[in-house]
């Protein structure tokens, strides 16, 4: 957690990380949730959670996102991130080997990390039920 105000995050990947639920009926990003949790525990900080995803795009494209976007985060002179969430890959999985796809994901971490972000955690599928009910 950063000692000199608020932490922020980005929450990077593909259809998930932006709330794909129900066939593209809603959409939820889990980084709606985790805002709500930083806020509920820590109050009186300055938490920023921004979301950049991009549905249907495999890892190699991703990697030419999340380079532009800490590139355009850091042109606007904003305080870098602490964090960088990384949900990806799950629209590679019938495209290539588990090896492959696992060096494509330790790209991203490492296009995070050479920009400046201290530290990138990396999920797996998340549950769906996260407080959304299905559409009936």
């Amino acid at each position: 957690v950063h000692s000199s105000g608020g932490v922020r995050l980005l929450c990077f990947g593909d259809s998930l990380t932006e709330g794909y639920l129900h066939g593209g009926l809603r959409w939820h990003p889990y980084s709606r949730r985790l805002e709500a949790l930083l806020n509920a525990f820590r109050p009186f900080e300055e938490d920023q959670v921004v979301t950049v995803a991009q549905s249907g795009a495999g890892s190699q494209f991703l990697q030419s996102k999340l380079s532009r976007a800490l590139a355009d985060h850091k042109a606007k002179q904003r305080k870098p991130f602490d964090y960088v969430i990384i949900l990806a890959g799950t629209n590679d999985l019938d495209e290539m080997e588990a090896s492959e796809l696992l060096d494509q994901l330790k790209i991203l971490h490492r296009l995070a990390w050479d920009s400046g972000v201290p530290y990138t955690v990396g999920v797996t599928i998340p549950d769906a039920s996260i407080g959304v009910e299905p559409t009936p």
